[in-house]
């Protein structure tokens, strides 16, 4: 049986339902260029046999070992693992059940860490993969609206590759790209900021938690694609109106949040109003100017329409925001 001491990572996977794609995941992690790593899969009440085939393969690698417990969902079996992980494990990374790590993906993540004491947490890249593996995008996020923007002026910038770095506010203003696959978190900041929020759904828990780290501790980009991001049918990132609906949810929680200090609360006043004021208002006139330039009127006049609701609704917005925090 294989074994390696003194794991520095340990990768953590939920399993329910994902029979289908689970060992080629595992596999992806045991051919990783990275040696001091365990493996816990956890197996949330899976119907399936996706945790007798992680039992198998822990049968022949000591670096692997499966949790059993009731479905409790995705983000309490994230904890579950991470609560299991070796006391000398220094860095955890959440792996879902049907993406793929590149061999160096290890490596250089936790190199980044390793030489950089004040950043908790490090995401890169991913590539999007069908359901064979084929690759479908280079840049799984091609054609939406993933980047890092920061307050410029009376505008705003995107920030470039060479500037690593990636603030709370740019992380609340915007959707980053920070899958679970993606991000190597520094245990203990991890513990600071509380692990996963249990009660939220699959789709925005991923961009809670990055918020949450982002308040204690830097947060780095690495501009490499060290991830394939498996897309298909069946799983909960694309369902669209699931999405947004936990999108709600979230700037809902954030901004009722009475758990923070003061200059917390400030920091997210005004990630909001950098959200509600420039950003969200650019994108919809943006989208309307190209329904425009192709002669759909009455979708540029909506799309217009709702830039100045955004604008206009800011102030209330605001004074609600401040009601609840009083």
């Amino acid at each position: 049986m294989l074994s390696e001491p003194h794991a520095l990572v340990a990768v953590v996977v939920p399993a329910y339902g994902g029979e289908r794609f689970i060992a080629e995941t595992l596999e992806s992690v045991r051919r990783s260029t990275f040696r001091h790593w365990q493996l816990i899969v956890v197996d949330d009440g899976s119907p399936d046999a996706s945790g007798e085939i992680a039992t198998k393969m822990a049968c022949s690698d000591g670096r692997i070992r499966v949790l059993k417990q009731s479905n409790f969902g995705v983000c309490a079996a994230r904890n579950a693992g991470a609560r299991r992980a070796d006391d000398g494990v220094e860095y955890l990374l959440f792996l879902d059940q049907d993406d793929l790590l590149d061999r160096e993906m290890l490596d250089v993540m936790v190199e980044t860490l390793e030489r950089r004491p004040q950043v908790g947490m490090a995401f890169c890249r991913a590539r999007s993969v069908d359901e064979l593996g084929v690759v479908v995008k280079t840049d799984a996020y091609a054609g939406t609206e993933v980047a890092r923007y920061v307050p410029h002026g009376l505008g705003f910038r995107r920030l470039r590759d060479d500037e690593p770095v990636t603030p709370f506010e740019t992380l609340f203003a915007c959707w980053s790209g920070c899958l679970p696959s993606t991000m190597l978190i520094r245990r203990s900041v991890f513990d600071r900021a509380g692990g996963w929020t249990e009660g939220f759904g699959q789709s925005a828990e991923d961009w809670d938690l990055a918020l949450r780290l982002a308040l204690v501790a830097e947060v780095w980009r690495v501009p490499r694609t060290l991830v394939s991001w498996r897309t298909h049918g069946s799983q909960a990132s694309t369902d669209v109106a699931n999405y947004w609906s936990q999108q709600d949810k979230l700037f809902g929680t954030w901004l009722r949040r009475r758990d923070l200090a003061p200059i917390e609360r400030e920091r997210i006043e005004q990630a909001w109003r950098f959200r509600q004021r420039v950003l969200l208002p650019w994108f919809a006139c943006r989208e309307a100017t190209r329904d425009l330039s192709k002669g759909r009127l009455w979708p540029a006049a909506r799309g217009y329409a709702r830039a100045a609701a955004r604008l206009i609704g800011l102030v209330g917005l605001l004074s609600a925001y401040r009601r609840s925090t009083s």
